[in-house]
């Protein structure tokens, strides 16, 4: 249990703030350095912002394509990698859509439920929509850099400072006044550019990567397309159902069939995905151990963010079974569970390498030399798509290995099949690099704040 006596001027500098989690908060901790260690110049977030605002609340009516809606990002999908959040709201009853449009070059930050993760947007980002539930800096550059401003916030000190001054029950929230007042230190000039340029660089390799993996997506996405709706009903004979391990949900027989139709009918030829599997396996899914300092350990969730690095859970290496949770390297991980995260696919890098993943990734290894270019197939629309054909449950959707076996590979002829590969290669490798150069930043900021009360 952790206590402290609050002095009266606490009180008055809180807003008469009473709770126990305010006065206990890593915040405070980080304001009394600022206030006390700091031998630089201070600002607030409100002096280096032309704008500061949170989205109006609103009724969201979505609709089924881009034709009739802006695409719309939730809170937590402006974190994954993905940015193809698949939503859209109408631009017809959709109210204060130019006010919720996101723009290149801000700071969002999240408001309400869980509260102070931090991105800064893109030209990927830019003229979509994104909720009610962020609160919207556009850094105005006056002393602050935009990106010194990003890692400070995105900074263990920054999170203790956005999340000090949360209020509610149940569901927590962070107002535009309490971030406009948070007192932030205006480290020096060559501080501010090193930090600032790793930052570009961080956003700049994301943006060229996501171009690169479109690139090669559209490969497979231009030959593989339904020509006509699904049908409705479809007739299946009872000596059919071997053929499809023995499943009558509709959703499986139809959409498994017509999928496969598509890739055997795209012009080129193709193989089982088993034909190209050296091996597939869960993991174990024993008890977990977690302590301070072990193997870094991530959900699906956790994989697919922009950042998996920021994830601080580690296992036990005395864990029984903790060798099979490792990744490595162009190994194909697939999530098996869970519900829009389900079918979704990631390549393992050097940034992943070696380190633990949960049970819920079916782990999938095959030849190297072929890695890449199963990823850019399983990771294009149509590819997620034919691995959400083979979904089960109902609390909990699955798709199991037996399943995923039997895809059809379409093999594209050698110049077109190098290209893809070349693409998701370079994708893969610049995604690694956005992760070391923003983490470097931020580990320069959280340094920096550290020697303060070492001098």
């Amino acid at each position: 249990m952790k206590s402290v006596k609050v002095k009266k001027n606490w009180l008055v500098n809180s807003g008469v703030r009473f709770d126990a989690s305010y006065h206990l908060s890593d915040g405070v901790k980080t304001k009394w350095i600022i206030d006390n260690f700091c031998p630089y110049p201070k600002t607030t977030i409100e002096k280096e912002s032309k704008e500061l605002y949170k989205g109006n609340i609103h009724k969201r009516v979505y609709v089924d394509s881009p034709t009739n809606g802006n695409q719309f990002y939730s809170a937590s999908d402006l974190f994954k990698q993905d940015l193809d959040s698949g939503k859209f709201v109408s631009k017809k009853y959709s109210p204060h859509l130019k006010e919720l449009e996101l723009k290149k070059d801000w700071i969002l930050i999240t408001r309400s439920g869980t509260l102070g993760k931090v991105v800064c947007t893109t030209s990927d980002h830019e003229g979509k929509t994104g909720t009610d539930d962020l609160v919207r800096i556009n850094p105005k550059e006056n002393k602050i850099k935009r990106g010194v401003l990003y890692a400070l916030l995105s900074s263990k000190f920054g999170y203790g400072l956005l999340t000090q001054s949360s209020y509610g029950g149940v569901v927590k929230h962070i107002e535009p006044d309490h971030v406009g007042s948070i007192e932030i230190p205006i480290f020096p000039d060559k501080n501010q550019f090193e930090i600032d340029q790793l930052v570009k660089d961080s956003l700049n390799s994301r943006v060229e990567a996501n171009k690169l993996l479109k690139t090669a997506h559209a490969y497979f996405d231009e030959i593989l397309s339904l020509n006509t709706p699904l049908p409705k009903t479809y007739q299946k004979f009872s000596s059919e159902l071997s053929l499809f391990h023995n499943r009558l949900d509709a959703s499986f027989n139809i959409y498994k069939k017509e999928l496969d139709a598509v890739v055997k009918n795209c012009g080129y030829s193709f193989t089982k995905f088993e034909n190209h599997i050296e091996s597939i396996f869960i993991p174990n899914r024993g008890k977990r151990v977690y302590v301070k300092h072990g193997l870094k350990y991530l959900s699906t969730t956790d994989l697919f963010s922009i950042n998996p690095l920021r994830i601080n859970k580690y296992l036990s290496f005395k864990m029984n079974g903790i060798e099979t949770l490792q990744v490595k390297k162009n190994w194909i991980l697939i999530a098996r569970s869970g519900q829009e995260i389900l079918g979704s696919t990631f390549l393992v890098g050097d940034s992943i390498n070696k380190l633990g993943v949960n049970e819920h990734a079916l782990r999938v290894i095959v030849d190297e030399s072929e890695a890449h270019y199963i990823y850019g197939f399983l990771s294009s629309s149509f590819g997620k798509s034919y691995l959400r054909a083979g979904i089960f449950g109902s609390a909990i959707l699955t798709i199991n290995d037996d399943y995923i076996k039997e895809l059809l590979i379409p093999e594209l002829d050698n110049g077109k099949k190098a290209k893809v590969k070349a693409l998701v290669s370079k994708a893969t490798e610049l995604l690694d690099q956005a992760i070391i150069n923003e983490n470097k930043a931020i580990e320069l900021v959280e340094n920096e704040i550290e020697s303060w009360q070492k001098s």
